[in-house]
């Protein structure tokens, strides 16, 4: 970070997170460009284990990195998560600033 705050919001969408598909379908590796043939019913799990380490690897490798770490799930309104972080923020320093907003 340099001497530099880092923050990171770790975004994923709740069908992501929970794996809500029911139907098998092609799903497409947005990196890769490689198509897959998934049936829900049997990848559920391995998937929702996989996601889950990830999502741990990331907030532990923030943590060593003193990285602050949010997760937010997409359906999640943004102005609420901005909200909460700066509200949050503002508790630990005591510090308020208005700052004007340009449209």
């Amino acid at each position: 970070a340099m001497g530099h705050e880092v923050v990171l919001f770790h975004l994923m969408d709740r069908a992501e997170i929970d794996f809500t598909f029911d139907t098998a379908a092609q799903f497409q590796d947005v990196e890769t460009g490689a198509e897959h043939f998934i049936n829900p019913a049997l990848a559920r799990e391995g998937y929702l284990r996989r996601v889950k380490e990830h999502c741990d690897a990331v907030r532990q490798s923030c943590e060593r990195s003193g990285v602050e770490h949010h997760f937010v799930p997409t359906d999640r309104p943004m102005e609420q998560v901005l909200f909460d972080f700066l509200s949050m923020r503002q508790s630990k320093t005591g510090v308020t600033r208005r700052v004007a907003m340009q449209k």
